[in-house]
């Protein structure tokens, strides 16, 4: 996976803004969906497979992955999503977490470049194992960026 991610450029096009907007009413998210583009890239030059259920993004071999990207920490707000999570894994629709980084600094707009970097893939109850309390949200669980990174 790591190949596929770190390095990789992808462009805005028409193509994903489209997209894009067709998701609004399946989730909501404080980037405006911006955080699909590099899983609409890879599923459109059929390099992992399109998920089957919200609680992952596609499917690579035998993973159901979902991606988050992060820029310091990756951030849980509360147990219930740490639940999900594992009810997820134990039905076999969601197995792993693919952590990226990236070079976008606002929202996207047609013509822009993002730059991706490959930070880690980890199987879920691995990355459950990883989360520590908050302290700057009561009942949720963050992990640091340098934690995630897989050498």
């Amino acid at each position: 996976m790591r190949k596929k991610i770190d390095g990789r450029a992808v462009e805005v096009t028409e193509d994903f803004l489209e997209y894009k907007e067709k998701q609004k009413w399946k989730v909501d998210h404080f980037c405006g969906l911006d955080y699909l583009l590099l899983e609409y890239d890879l599923i459109q030059k059929n390099e992992v497979d399109k998920g089957y259920d919200i609680v992952h993004d596609f499917i690579y071999d035998t993973m159901r992955i979902d991606v988050k990207e992060i820029q310091k920490y990756f951030n849980v707000a509360t147990k219930n999503k740490l639940k999900w999570w594992s009810d997820c894994y134990d039905e076999g629709s969601l197995t792993h977490f693919l952590f990226v980084g990236s070079d976008r600094e606002r929202p996207l707009k047609l013509g822009d470049v993002i730059t991706y970097e490959y930070i880690g893939l980890w199987e879920v109850p691995d990355l459950i194992g990883m989360l520590v309390p908050s302290w700057k949200c009561p009942g949720g669980f963050y992990v640091p960026r340098d934690v995630l990174w897989e050498a």
